[in-house]
């Protein structure tokens, strides 16, 4: 979220045991893909799109493995797990310190 539904809605059918739908997933959110994507996009008159021939040529590189497909996924997933974590962490350490400054300004300022 957010997201937007209209008619540039796409659906990428995968061939039975080639490539992982969560690992494609991963690819296409990856930061030199999502680049190369938002780049072939053709503007219309509001918005960029992507032709379903600019979906089609598009090639993207994988582990032809399953297997070494299925452990990158689950490295995303621990790292992607990690990092929530830490920003759950630092949000709180953040709210803290902000409790702690008004505490402090409203004790310097009552005398």
């Amino acid at each position: 979220m957010p997201a937007r539904v209209n008619q540039h809605v796409s659906i990428i059918r995968l061939k039975q045991d080639t490539l992982s739908s969560e690992f494609l997933h991963y690819l296409l959110i990856s930061k030199v893909n999502k680049d190369l994507l938002l780049g072939i996009g053709e503007q219309g008159a509001t918005r960029q799109a992507i032709t379903k021939v600019q979906i089609q040529n598009f090639v993207v590189s994988y582990p032809k493995n399953n297997k070494e497909q299925e452990h990158s996924v689950k490295s995303i997933r621990k790292l992607k797990k990690q990092t929530q974590s830490l920003e759950s962490k630092y949000q709180k350490e953040l709210e803290s310190l902000e409790e702690l400054k008004k505490s402090i300004l409203q004790k310097a300022f009552a005398g």
